[in-house]
């Protein structure tokens, strides 16, 4: 594959990274146009990132893939410019030639040329810009009438303050070479600027289907008379008039706009329904990209490590000061050095917040790609699905943004494979052939909440309860004390799988409990709703950040532990005598739940004996998902911000140990794993969910 060897290796990396933005966002974009055919600042977007990529490839010299992006270029100019309608076979060979965009960017990677042959692509997709034609401006009432998509290019012109002429000339009657005439005109003024519309158009010259009047709209930073000089170069060209178009003119009698687009609106209109005027939110969006600049991830995490160690020393540092101060409170020396510390605290409070800020990554990075898989699976299916997604925006931290993709992909597939019905069957079961996903991000409460709801046909929690007992996977005494709600969570034991048959999207019975498994992992938890032939919902709630988290110090058998707080649902001290036996286990009543306790060094393993009870315990009671358990420990010692670090490969995976952190002390102390130990406490075949259920 031969490429431009004057090339950096800099320069390389930033025609990638530009390059995959493009191309993640014509994913998104692409599957939007086909719901969205008359969004004109979608259809810009679309055919500006695929100029882009055309541009950029062409610069570096892949040659392949200037090609194909310049095929698609020229299709969904075709498309803006409502000379094609939008169809599922024009947005499929779209999706198709963004596949191949994917390969081809894999070779600048490798830097070895792949197997991909893009000619039957770059075929298809010239066939579908040449299928049907039309033409982009027509006399009417003798006013040239534009498109949304000339009219776009009209404010975007007017931006970057370019003028804007309005320009009519002709040749004689009798003239044999008016389309060459005209043709000539527009390459001349091409030079100086853009030709945004004519009448008749380019292709129609092309064709030679003319007659002896040329009408323009042209925009660029020459004046009238250069224009006009340019024009009048050319032979057998008879008067030129020019008219300097301005804003008003353009949105008011001067152009009229096509009926039935957005600019037919008045400008108040407009106003009205965006708040800002679209020229001027342009210029914002320009300045504002000037703002930014990209960080590579590695001196992101580098960054963090050091905030870290920050963290940590700043928790020292408030201790040996407390003690200071405490000891030598009428030092003058002491009191300096106290204001001195209490400074640096907060200056290290502020990088922390800042540094975080910085990591945090909106979760449209994984949100984007998941209309193009819906799309794909749907059809694949025969399914037809309204997807919908919300809260975009929301941020995360990028190191759980990583992490959550794969159980969110899961979640869509089980969804659009189990949840959502074929469109005969909807009919008959009274519902519209059309179903609805809907995929949901927002912040509640210092967590994330990720819900995707179908309206498709339940899961069936009887059926959930007879394949668990066909397989072994519950006793009947289980089955038989368990609830519809606690039957739902059967769904993510592993081997589990209600499908008919297997398919490639699902079926396995893998799949749900890696879903619970890794959002566990991150701190989080999953509940499901669900009602039998109306739809499920699947409810994610994830910390903002794994790095950096609250905490609340205990000690338990002389050693002190840490439990994240968003693990905590509450602290309290049970009399002994409010401690019952169930099934040979110790349980209190919380409200309307039955809670199971133990003593945390005996779910640990560091005790054989039955928990020791005295007269007034202390329990912690922790949440993992929709569990509820009960940690008896010796006392509670305080809260603090924790630096969470790995065990490392020494110690591995420690069940019941999520890591460990640095005290201000300067010992270590090992992080609880909330879900994990709620694990831990079933087992002997006794389910904390049917703890919860008994009265």
């Amino acid at each position: 594959m031969k490429l431009n060897a004057d090339i950096s290796p800099e320069e390389w990396k930033v025609f990638l990274e530009e390059t995959e933005e493009q191309i993640v966002m014509l994913d998104n974009d692409i599957v939007r146009m086909e719901k969205e055919s008359d969004n004109v600042e979608l259809m810009q977007e679309i055919f500006r990132a695929a100029h882009t990529i055309k541009g950029s490839s062409g610069m570096v010299g892949h040659t392949r893939m200037s090609e194909l992006t310049h095929a698609m270029e020229t299709l969904l100019d075709k498309l803006r410019n409502r000379q094609l309608e939008v169809s599922s076979h024009i947005v499929n060979a779209l999706l198709f030639g963004l596949d191949a965009l994917k390969a081809l960017k894999q070779e600048v990677i490798s830097q070895e040329e792949s197997d991909l042959n893009i000619v039957p692509i770059v075929a298809r997709l010239k066939e579908l810009a040449t299928a049907e034609r039309g033409i982009t401006a027509e006399v009417v009432a003798g006013q040239l009438v534009l498109s949304p998509s000339n009219l776009q290019e009209i404010k975007e012109a007017l931006t970057h303050e370019y003028s804007i002429y309005k320009i009519k000339t002709g040749v004689p009657e009798d003239s044999a070479w008016a389309a060459i005439r005209f043709m000539q005109v527009l390459n001349e003024l091409g030079r100086l600027g853009k030709v945004i519309a004519s009448v008749p158009t380019a292709l129609e010259i092309e064709q030679e289907k003319v007659n002896f009047k040329l009408e323009v709209i042209f925009s660029g930073l020459a004046d009238v008379e250069m224009v006009r000089t340019e024009i009048k170069s050319v032979a057998e060209i008879q008067e030129v008039t020019i008219e300097h178009l301005t804003e008003e003119s353009i949105f008011g009698k001067s152009v009229k706009a096509a009926p039935g687009s957005e600019e037919h609106k008045t400008d108040e209109q407009n106003q009205a329904r965006t708040g800002t005027p679209k020229v001027h939110a342009l210029a914002n969006a320009d300045s504002q990209a000037l703002q930014s600049v990209r960080i590579d991830v590695k001196v992101l995490d580098n960054l963090m490590n050091i905030v870290e160690e920050l963290v940590i020393d700043r928790s020292r540092i408030s201790r040996v000061g407390k003690v200071l101060m405490a000891k030598y409170e009428n030092d003058d020396i002491i009191r300096e050095l106290g204001q001195t510390s209490n400074h640096i605290i907060k200056i290290i409070n502020e990088l922390q917040e800042n540094i975080m800020k910085v990591r945090m990554v909106p979760i449209s990075t994984i949100f984007s790609r998941f209309p193009r898989l819906v799309r794909d699976l749907a059809q694949k299916q025969g399914k037809k699905l309204d997807f919908n997604m919300y809260g975009s925006e929301t941020e995360l931290d990028r190191s759980i943004i990583e992490q959550i993709r794969d159980p969110l992909l899961h979640l869509l597939r089980n969804s659009i494979d189990h949840g959502v019905e074929a469109p005969d069957v909807r009919l008959k079961a009274g519902k519209t052939e059309l179903a609805s996903v809907r995929l949901e991000a927002r912040q509640e409460q210092g967590n994330i909440v990720i819900t995707l709801e179908d309206d498709g046909k339940g899961i069936d929690t009887a059926k959930l309860k007879e394949i668990s007992l066909k397989k072994g996977l519950i006793t009947p005494e289980n089955a038989a004390g368990m609830s519809a709600a606690d039957a739902v969570n059967l769904i993510f034991i592993p081997g589990l799988s209600t499908a008919e048959k297997t398919t490639d999207v699902s079926g396995r019975g893998v799949g749900m409990d890696i879903v619970r498994t890794n959002i566990d992992n991150l701190g989080g938890s999953i509940a499901i709703e669900t009602i039998l032939g109306k739809g499920t919902k699947f409810i994610v709630r994830l910390p903002l950040t794994v790095a950096i988290v609250q905490g609340l110090l205990i000690s338990s058998a002389g050693d002190t532990y840490i439990i994240p707080l968003a693990s905590v649902m509450e602290t309290l001290t049970v009399a002994r005598a409010d401690i019952k036996t169930i099934n040979q286990r110790e349980v209190i009543r919380l409200r309307d739940s039955i809670v199971p306790i133990i003593g945390l060094e005996k779910v640990l393993g560091r005790s054989t004996k039955p928990t020791r009870l005295s007269e007034h315990n202390l329990v912690v009671v922790i949440k993992a998902g929709e569990r509820l358990a009960g940690l008896v420990v010796d006392s509670l010692m305080e809260r603090q911000e924790i630096v969470v670090k790995p065990l490392g490969n020494y110690l591995g995976d420690v069940e019941g140990i999520s890591g460990a952190t640095i005290l201000s002390d300067g010992n270590v102390a090992l992080i609880l794993d909330a879900s994990s130990l709620a694990k831990m406490m079933v087992r002997g075949g006794q389910d904390i969910e049917h703890l919860m259920a008994v009265d």
